[in-house]
């Protein structure tokens, strides 16, 4: 079966991390009989929801009627569309079976647009969905709920914990949403490195102390180094996160992950090493409890559970259902029919 994949994101170079997983989907469904067609929205850095957000509508709209125009001259047997906001718009389009893949900032958008989000639902015929708050949000007749994956082989095998005292890593974005400020007040005498850059990285160090140690933007190839000298990967993000991908890469290293209730972190961390969002007590609390028990740094989730041979199955098995009962529509042939 020939997939169309439509994404606003998609990595550029070998090294950058900007939707590596929805080309790592595409590589993980082919051992299930799956090829793939990657149409990517065409936008600056930022992307499509970011300019949707900011009231970019006319270089949205330029942006989204490319990509229509080049899915129109794919020949496929059904659409897979990461983030729902433009590409499940464009998908709509073409006639085939229909699958959304939701995965956080898609989400909290619709969230604001309840009219936008039954039209884009209603034109699914499956749902992928990172997190059960996305699913029940949004409310998708056929829903799968799983994480994006990892490959194994780019994190792993789990490595022995480093010795010394607790070591803690934050990897991600710098932005509001991913609450690295609420860990820094939280932090006390224990070490932390920070991986990632964003728009929040001067204010991050002012505040940061001695202990913190910052390392910019790092490169997919770094990041099986970084698991491996660190004990716990701390996600103290704020709600509208969907499921961070490096909470399945610690899990997969054989790191545990002390995170933050919110999103698809509470269907992937145990609940005993979860915090209430942007509660600073409870994180220091957590965290001086992890340094005074080294048991307690032993991961709670195989590491198998998030590779990309166990996802791309649940996967794979969840597209063929789709298309097996599917109907075309063939009626719709504008993003401006869709929405109305």
């Amino acid at each position: 079966m020939k997939l169309l994949v439509l994404t606003t994101s998609y990595p550029k170079t070998s090294e950058d991390p900007s939707g590596a997983f929805v080309r790592e989907l595409a590589t993980a469904l082919q051992p299930h009989g799956y090829t793939s067609e990657i149409v990517a929205m065409r936008t600056d850095a930022r992307g499509a929801l970011a300019a949707l957000e900011a009231g970019q509508y006319g270089k949205l709209a330029a942006a989204t009627a490319d990509m229509a125009w080049r899915a129109r001259s794919v020949s496929a047997d059904a659409v897979l569309s990461h983030w729902l906001l433009p590409s499940a718009l464009v998908g709509a389009t073409l006639g085939l079976p229909q699958i959304g893949v939701a995965h956080g900032g898609d989400v909290r958008l619709l969230r604001r647009l309840p009219v936008l989000r039954r039209h884009v639902v209603g034109r699914l015929d499956g749902l992928v969905a990172v997190s059960r708050a996305a699913s029940e949000f949004l409310d998708a007749h056929r829903t799968l709920v799983t994480p994006m994956g990892v490959h194994a082989e780019e994190v792993g095998p789990p490595a022995p914990l480093p010795p010394g005292p607790l070591k803690l890593l934050f990897l991600g974005r710098l932005i509001p949403i991913k609450g690295l400020d609420v860990l820094l007040r939280a932090l006390g005498p224990h070490q932390l490195t920070v991986a990632g850059d964003g728009p929040e990285r001067a204010r991050l160090r002012a505040m940061a102390g001695p202990r913190v140690r910052f390392l910019g933007p790092v490169p997919l190839s770094r990041r099986r180094q970084l698991l491996a000298t660190h004990h716990v990967v701390c996600i103290p993000s704020r709600s509208g996160e969907g499921a961070p991908r490096v909470a399945a890469e610690a899990f997969t290293a054989g790191r545990c992950v002390a995170a933050s209730s919110v999103g698809g972190l509470v269907d992937m961390v145990p609940a005993p090493m979860r915090v209430a969002e942007g509660d600073v007590s409870g994180w220091r609390r957590l965290l001086d409890a992890l340094a005074a028990d080294p048991q307690s740094l032993r991961p709670a989730v195989p590491c198998t559970r998030y590779s990309w041979r166990t996802v791309g199955a649940e996967v794979a098995g969840f597209l063929a259902e789709v298309v097996r009962s599917s109907p075309r529509q063939v009626n719709i042939t504008t993003v401006a029919d869709v929405l109305t």
